[in-house]
């Protein structure tokens, strides 16, 4: 059985790489599609020279001519924008969720109040002590 797993693991390992490498490959297409250089990048690339880290691509990359445009700010900033980023944009969506939640309650507490008066001003004589009992609950809730 766990070799089974292993293998289902395997398995879907392997997929992720071929679809990680189709993408690289389709990526480098259009990066060779540009051509011109920019910069210090080689005009072209193949997939050995991404996929080998021996390639020399890593050492321009690496470099601090290229990584200075890359790393004016610290990946910790720009983790911590992005987590903020996100955050606001939850808060936004929840406000919305409890602004929506709360029309709903007020409504529901709102009919219920109605309908008690009503019956309240029909009078069923024997109903009463009940529905001064539910009023009385939907006031409270409704305060």
């Amino acid at each position: 059985m766990l070799l089974l797993e292993g293998q289902a693991v395997a398995i879907r390992l392997g997929k992720q790489l071929k679809q990680t490498n189709k993408k690289i490959r389709e990526q480098l297409s259009l990066y060779n599609a540009v051509g011109g250089e920019v910069v210090n990048m080689p005009t072209h690339l193949s997939f050995e020279d991404v996929k080998s880290c021996d390639s020399t691509l890593w050492d321009i990359l690496k470099s601090s001519d290229v990584g200075a445009w890359r790393t004016s700010v610290p990946v910790s900033v720009k983790q911590q924008a992005v987590r903020l980023f996100c955050m606001t944009q939850r808060a936004a969506e929840e406000k919305e969720l409890l602004i929506s939640e709360m029309k709903s309650t007020l409504h529901f507490f709102s009919n219920e109040h109605s309908g008690l008066l009503n019956k309240v001003l029909d009078n069923v004589k024997g109903d009463m002590p009940v529905i001064i009992k539910e009023g009385l609950y939907v006031e409270m809730k409704l305060n």
